[in-house]
């Protein structure tokens, strides 16, 4: 057995020891190469004594990630301890390349050792690198995604520590210097085993629009969104005056609204929700309608929000009708409708004959009775314009004769009763957004004679 030599150099990684009085005796000289994130150690040594135990041994030591690491050479020692907190990544490995000293007795090897080193040059607070991307969608708003490494430094062995400690100081920078409003939508942070490096993604998309009444970028929204649907149909009143001939349909507005809320704000329960929705989405989406809308009448028919307890989001729609002006009020709906009843000429007698159906037929008086109803839908309360025009004022669109004799397709009509309004007051929408309506109702029976006797009185 071959004994061991003291030589002037040593490397220590872990548990194992390379030079010195080991039996891994130097060959050459060994390297050193630093650089801004990594610091590389090529130590050269020879193996004596049991070959195949030394092998084993040295393939199981330098295996081990993130052991501390010592290097003496000539009476001097400089060491890299990822246990000291400074922020040190370590890897190594073992190289077999061939030498003269590869024998019987020896055997030549090259252990590197792979020192990751920590970000502590300057003031980047253990910011390794850094990645700004900038993408635009098709209308030109931007999506910033920031991309990087930390690692720990000395006196602060977790990169994660760093990373929360000094990106928000940066990514404020970034986005100062872009300009604009930017909400942040997506945050992705992965630390290594040892928390000496942790890889990181932001990604943030710029506000272009109100998120609250009067706020561009609200602390406690994330990415909301409201997209809006108008619709709106027509019809025609068939009215015996021209005067109402036109019919007020509402316009109607659908808004789908969605927001994430932030958690460190406020917290995903049904009472948080329920306050985000009702202090700022609700008011956001009613007043964008009303502004999307402006100068009518506004109802709000159908508010249904939803809370997503576990990933803290509020979405939901909401619909409002808005009812804008037609000639002197606005008629929502008529429904005018004729009924014809009476009876015919032929009078029917039974008569005593011995037969169980006979009967005499005689001709008498036929009398044919028309009954019209005409029903208003139309916007107003007691004492409106609406109110004034068809309750009080309301003569002009009761039937005449000649109406009727039209409806009836001809003849002389006499009324037979007298229209008298009947008024249903409605309500439309949810408080505070309600829109009062009236159903006015006139109905009137009319008889036809075709050869009308006055009566002197």
């Amino acid at each position: 057995m071959t004994a061991a030599v003291t030589s002037q150099s040593t490397l220590v990684y872990g548990s194992l020891t390379l030079g010195g009085a080991s039996n891994y005796e130097p060959h050459g000289q060994f390297t050193l190469t630093v650089s801004y994130d990594l610091l590389t150690i090529s130590y050269p040594f020879v193996v004596t004594g049991s070959l195949t135990t030394a092998a084993a041994a040295l393939e199981t030591a330098l295996r081990v990630v993130g052991a501390d690491l010592t290097l003496t050479w000539n009476g001097s020692s400089q060491s890299w301890k990822s246990s000291t907190g400074t922020g040190f990544n370590h890897r190594g490995r073992l190289e077999k390349p061939g030498n003269e000293r590869d024998t019987r007795l020896t055997r030549y090897y090259l252990a590197v050792i792979e020192v990751e080193l920590p970000a502590d040059t300057g003031s980047q607070g253990g910011r390794k690198n850094a990645r700004e991307t900038i993408a635009y969608n098709r209308d030109r708003r931007r999506t910033l995604t920031l991309t990087g490494q930390y690692t720990g430094i000395a006196g602060t062995v977790s990169a994660a520590a760093n990373y929360a400690a000094s990106i928000a100081t940066y990514h404020a920078a970034v986005r100062s210097a872009l300009g604009g409003e930017w909400d942040l939508v997506s945050e992705r942070r992965a630390p290594n085993d040892e928390d000496s490096l942790l890889d990181y993604e932001l990604v943030f998309e710029e506000v272009l629009f109100l998120q609250a009444a009067v706020t561009t970028n609200h602390a406690t929204l994330v990415d909301p969104r409201l997209v809006i649907t108008h619709s709106k149909s027509g019809s025609s009143a068939q009215s015996p005056s021209s005067d109402y001939a036109t019919l007020t349909e509402p316009v109607r507005v659908t808004a789908n609204y969605s927001t994430g809320v932030d958690q460190s704000v406020v917290t995903s329960t049904r009472a948080g929700l329920e306050s985000v929705w009702s202090s700022v989405g609700r008011p956001f989406v009613v007043g964008q309608i009303k502004a999307y809308l402006p100068g009518l009448e506004l109802a709000l028919v159908a508010d249904a929000p939803v809370y997503d307890l576990r990933d803290g989001e509020i979405s939901g729609s909401m619909e409002l009708w808005g009812y804008a002006a037609a000639g002197p009020y606005k008629i929502l709906s008529r429904r005018f409708t004729v009924a014809r009843g009476g009876r015919p000429s032929q009078v029917i007698i039974p008569v005593a004959s011995g037969s169980p159906y006979a009967a005499h037929v005689a001709y008498g008086p036929a009398i044919s009775t028309l009954t019209i109803s005409d029903v208003y839908t139309v916007i107003g309360d007691k004492g409106s314009e609406a109110w004034k025009a068809l309750v009080v004022d309301g003569d002009d669109i009761i039937a005449t004769p000649a109406d009727v004799a039209a409806s009836a397709g001809g003849g002389i009509w006499v009324p037979t009763s007298v229209p008298q309004p009947r008024v249903v007051l409605l309500r439309v929408g949810i408080e505070p957004d309600v829109v009062p309506m009236l159903d006015i109702t006139y109905e009137q029976t009319w008889r036809r004679v075709d050869t009308p006797v006055e009566i002197a009185g």
